[in-house]
């Protein structure tokens, strides 16, 4: 079973329509105390088999792609009643949770390209040491990015192991031995190869299903076949009556469809000194883009589920990612999203998450996991969110950020993106302490953040 977080944007909006749910109806998650294979739609668990029997199962699905997976979504015919069935406990199960329901806040303004207000943050001081790094990898999970804007594309992680070798020399223009995104579409262009036929090549045609790229085999043994510019994770068929566009069949395919990831994608590593719209905090950058948020209806954002987000952060720290970007949030704790966070921090992760919108003292996971760095904003001397673990960094209430499908620029408010200039802060210390090794420096940041109750970035813009 799923919960949905909340995609932590600018402004508050509760439709009333969505606000009346507050899980996926028919729906909980499931953790098994070992790996195992599920028959049909039971676990070979007798008592849990016939509980599940008993209350009229309807689909078994596990959620990662590998052979010691424990996570499983259980979809029902009818409607549960979690009361009745939260304390139940069966041999071979380690939990049960319900699929919560969170909305996205993303209401993008008028785009126009005004002052990014970097300097608040000190981050063009920042660039005097480092601009970026393609060697470390920052792992975005939200609603996916559009890969093809042009201050992005520069940025985007190609999957080298998925590039087929009789191709990748032929595809390697500079010879670095590293395949760009750019470098697999020009091979493309030379041929005049568009796969999909709308008068453009770009990354649609190097991951559409007659590329000479994607030939159906999982070259690297992830379990996620072709998956050359990262993975959609989004499965949401039990949301029909409400979800808009792709919310069905993961992909590869991680194209972003309200542009809130495509925004905090911009923030992070729009390619600078280009002559092109923005400046990301990171001009150079390794983006591996995971989509696991999807628009829904009457809501001015959208949804993001617990399974598909903990895949997400799976195979983010999978692939290697350094550092990984939530934000996104929610008010009730789960248990499937704490795990995929220890899981990442046990593989060398950071996770730097949102600490939420709304300005109140109350927590918010995951940015309250102990494996986190939270991260809050203040708008003149008032924080507006203040949790028992965060790192303070100044931002005010509009980020410049890439937006839209036809490469505007435009202007997001608020908390969310205030996690984003901390990236440029471990961009910095993790490349001045790659000798020493990832582990310390994930205990120094957590030292700072445990023996200091706030960083506050540039202090003195604070009097």
């Amino acid at each position: 079973m799923k919960t949905l977080k909340i995609l932590l944007f600018f402004i508050i909006i509760f439709p009333v329509m969505i606000n009346a749910l507050d899980k996926v109806p028919r729906e909980i998650i499931v953790k098994t105390s070992q790996p195992l294979r599920t028959t049909g739609n039971y676990f070979g668990l007798q008592a849990f088999d016939d509980f599940l029997a008993e209350k009229q199962v309807k689909n078994v699905k596990r959620i990662l792609p590998k052979s010691d997976n424990r996570y499983f979504v259980v979809s029902f015919k009818e409607e549960l009643d979690w009361n009745e069935i939260k304390g139940m406990e069966f041999d071979g199960i380690e939990y049960i949770q319900p699929n919560y329901l969170n909305e996205m806040f993303i209401v993008p303004n008028d785009p126009e390209f005004q002052n990014q207000q970097l300097g608040m943050v000190n981050i063009p001081e920042a660039w005097n040491f480092t601009t970026g790094d393609m060697n470390i990898i920052i792992g975005l999970v939200d609603s996916g990015a559009l890969l093809n804007h042009p201050d992005l594309v520069d940025n985007i992680m190609v999957n080298q192991f998925e590039v087929p070798d009789y191709l990748f020399s032929q595809v390697d223009n500079d010879a670095n031995g590293r395949v760009s995104l750019n470098e697999l579409i020009a091979y493309l262009a030379a041929s005049n190869s568009d796969y999909n036929e709308d008068d453009e090549i770009n990354y649609l045609d190097v991951i559409h299903e007659n590329s000479p790229f994607t030939d159906n085999i999982d070259q690297d043994e992830n379990g996620y076949i072709d998956d050359i510019v990262g993975w959609d994770f989004v499965d949401a068929p039990d949301l029909e009556d409400i979800a808009l566009g792709d919310f069905r069949d993961p992909e590869n395919d991680p194209t972003d469809e309200n542009n809130h990831g495509t925004h905090v994608a911009g923030v992070m590593a729009a390619k600078g000194n280009n002559n092109e719209g923005i400046s990301g905090v990171c001009w150079t950058a390794n983006l591996l883009i995971m989509r696991a948020g999807f628009r829904t209806e009457g809501s001015s954002g959208g949804y993001l589920q617990d399974d598909d987000a903990a895949a997400a952060i799976i195979y983010a720290a999978d692939m290697g990612a350094d550092v990984i970007n939530l934000s996104w949030g929610d008010v009730n704790f789960s248990q499937i999203i704490a795990d995929a966070c220890n899981y990442a921090y046990e593989k060398g992760s950071i996770i730097v998450v949102a600490a939420g919108n709304t300005g109140s003292n109350g927590v918010m996971y995951p940015a309250r996991l102990s494996n986190t760095i939270s991260v809050g904003s203040i708008s003149g001397n008032i924080p507006l969110c203040t949790p028992p673990k965060m790192l303070l960094i100044r931002i005010w209430i509009g980020i410049m950020s890439v937006i839209t499908k036809i490469y505007r620029f435009g202007m997001k408010n608020r908390l969310n993106t205030a996690c984003l200039p901390l990236l440029m802060f471990l961009r910095i210390f993790r490349t001045i302490s790659i000798l020493l090794g990832l582990k310390w420096l994930q205990t120094a940041v957590f030292i700072m953040i445990t023996e200091l109750p706030f960083l506050l970035i540039n202090h003195r813009r604070f009097s």
